[in-house]
């Protein structure tokens, strides 16, 4: 009904509503890549050993299979994290976890592994600015 009123508005609106769409598309792509980059980053620190040498607690793999399994699904053409994410999922599947718990050989392997995306998905997911707010009385 606003395309037969006003031409000229429908477009206008019509074009802002794809840029919001676009924006969200973004917000929802840098949400993806904060996710993943959070569970990459946790998985590299507990595969790393503690400074005495001991093996830390391996937890938050589960997580990580999740979020790669699913990963499809939620899938808003990203090129470059879905190349790191077949990565990671090629990496861990198949994976026993208690091997991977106890076997100082498998976890060196995987940790280099996941370092290297570790590197390229820290270049992808950059530290937005964060803004302060005084707020007074």
């Amino acid at each position: 009904s606003l395309q037969g009123a006003s031409p000229k508005v429908f477009l206008r609106e019509l074009g802002k509503s794809k840029e919001e769409w676009r924006d969200m598309l973004a917000q929802i792509k840098d949400g993806l890549r904060a996710m993943f980059k959070e569970l990459v980053d946790t998985m590299v620190d507990k595969l790393q050993p503690n400074p005495d040498g001991t093996k830390k607690r391996l937890v938050g793999v589960d997580r990580l299979l999740e979020f790669v399994t699913r990963f499809p699904k939620q899938d808003l053409g990203d090129d470059e994290l879905r190349g790191l994410v077949e990565e990671a999922r090629s990496l861990l599947e198949g994976q026993d976890l208690a091997a991977l718990r106890k076997d100082q050989g498998t976890r060196d392997f995987i940790k280099e592994r996941m370092e290297s995306v570790k590197v390229v998905l820290d270049s992808l997911v950059e530290d937005a600015p964060v803004r302060q707010m005084v707020l007074r009385d």
